[in-house]
């Protein structure tokens, strides 16, 4: 269930995926993996988010997630119209545009937040126990693969990198 699953043959899902009644654009959106696409109908304003929306307040990330992938992502899919978000863990969230400027924020103001304590000279750990809290059950459920502080150690990596790096600041 966790960790990098065995590598597969996928097919390409090309620029649109048609049914009978609606047609989605695909929409690149790495972050929490760098294949990571999302699904849009324009007509509708219906946005699939796969992984991109999973809640306003996610603390955690993969241990191979990418914050400002994930950042520019939130920005760039938060400017379409969307009406309804189909979130992967089965939530049908209408006001979608609002729930995922909603999760913008919330990880714009923990980056600044990490930032702002490690400019104080605080250790990561530290950190993170300070904006985020414990560990708790995620990071053992998950055997590693999630945690609160790759979160924190995504957003002290942000603020090193050099802007305008497409995995660094965005």
């Amino acid at each position: 269930m966790w960790g990098t699953p065995r590598l597969s043959d996928p097919e390409s899902l090309g620029e649109e995926v048609r049914t009978d009644r609606y047609t989605f654009r695909v929409i690149h959106a790495p972050g929490h993996s760098i294949d990571q696409v999302v699904l849009y109908e324009e007509r509708m304003e219906w946005l699939i988010s796969a992984d991109l929306y999973l809640g306003e307040r996610v603390k955690y990330l993969r241990r191979d997630e990418r914050l400002g992938e994930s950042l520019a992502s939130l920005r760039r899919v938060a400017a379409l119209p969307i009406r309804r978000l189909f979130c992967s863990l089965g939530a049908v969230i209408d006001d979608g545009q609002r729930a995922l400027a909603a999760k913008l924020a919330y990880w714009e103001d923990v980056c600044a937040r990490v930032q702002e304590r490690a400019a104080a000279g605080r250790s990561p750990e530290q950190i993170r126990r300070e904006v985020l809290g414990a560990e708790g059950f995620m990071r053992w459920v998950s055997g590693g693969d999630f945690a609160k502080q790759y979160l924190v150690d995504e957003a002290l990596r942000l603020a090193a990198a050099p802007r305008g790096d497409a995995r660094g600041a965005v």
